[in-house]
């Protein structure tokens, strides 16, 4: 949103633009994106349906073009601030629907025309199928971690002893990607992974996952193949699918002794490589059934 009015003020030359979105239930507007307003201005500005320049404009869906501000007192100037003469406001609409307004400004009377307001609105048009598209995709991530949070849910409901183990090996994740300057798409993928890692322990029998003595054979053999068991359970999905690589191979061990494969070296995914260090040392400064916290000091 903030590219979108960056470009909109460099492309009519404006002092300062702000692009603002509605709040439905609130009915007002709220300033997202600035050029040329301080900070304090842009967070403590709301201006309701029908009140000052953007608000009408919101209220009766009009373009509006104001030549000179001062000649003109029908409305209350709530744009920028009182240094303003010329204004150009247009309403944000997806479908019919109002999602908001975008405004110009300039100290500079006459400055825009009718010819602007035209460009403006074709602008704002494009704009609003943009920002709408971005409010979707920011709805489908939190359902998204909405589901994540109830599959961890489940996990630990199976083993009390790691509730929160999920959540700690995320975060060891991703001090880890931030040291080796990974990428934001990188940090987010390890995420999803870091929550899910162990998925796949949902099928296992909390008999064994609570066990305090060792493991025989067999219960081993169900251990080790939890990471297969999450990575078939995510495949069911597209939105996961990209952390299954790094869930599937995160007890692999760079010697090639791990599991469930047996890789060795740089043939294990990076992302695969960190989780299995986070994942190990939050085990080892935690509470298990067969022992206790190793405690740093031991480590």
């Amino acid at each position: 949103m903030k590219q979108i009015n960056e470009n909109v003020a460099r492309y009519l030359d404006a002092d300062c633009s702000c692009l603002m979105l509605l709040d439905n239930e609130a009915k007002q507007l709220a300033m997202v994106a600035t050029h040329g307003v301080d900070d304090d201005t842009m967070k403590n500005t709301c201006i309701k349906l029908g009140e000052g320049i953007a608000g009408q404009v919101a209220k009766t869906e009009t373009p509006l073009l104001l030549q000179d501000i001062s000649e003109d007192t029908r409305l209350k100037l709530q744009l920028c601030d009182n240094r303003l003469r010329s204004v150009l406001s247009v309403p944000l609409k997806v479908g019919g629907k109002l999602i908001g307004v975008l405004n110009v400004g300039s100290i500079t009377p006459k400055k825009f025309t009718k010819d602007d307001l035209r460009r403006l609105s074709a602008l704002a048009g494009e704009a609003a199928v943009a920002i709408h598209n971005a409010q979707l995709f920011t709805q489908l991530q939190e359902v998204h971690l909405d589901a994540i949070r109830a599959l961890i849910t489940a996990i630990e409901a199976k083993d009390p002893y790691t509730r929160g183990h999920s959540e700690q090996v995320t975060r060891y994740t991703l001090a880890i990607a931030e040291k080796l300057n990974l990428s934001k798409a990188e940090k987010e993928l390890l995420k999803t992974a870091g929550l899910l890692h162990d998925i796949g322990k949902i099928c296992i029998n909390e008999e064994i996952l609570l066990k305090r003595g060792k493991l025989n054979s067999e219960e081993w053999e169900a251990i080790k193949a939890h990471p297969g068991v999450g990575a078939r359970i995510l495949a069911s999905g597209t939105a996961l699918r990209k952390a299954i690589p790094l869930i599937l191979y995160h007890h692999e061990h760079y010697d090639g002794g791990g599991y469930p494969v047996g890789l060795k070296g740089d043939s294990i995914p990076l992302g695969s490589r960190i989780l299995a260090v986070a994942d190990a040392f939050e085990a080892m400064i935690a509470d298990r059934p067969y022992r206790e916290a190793l405690g740093m000091r031991k480590l």
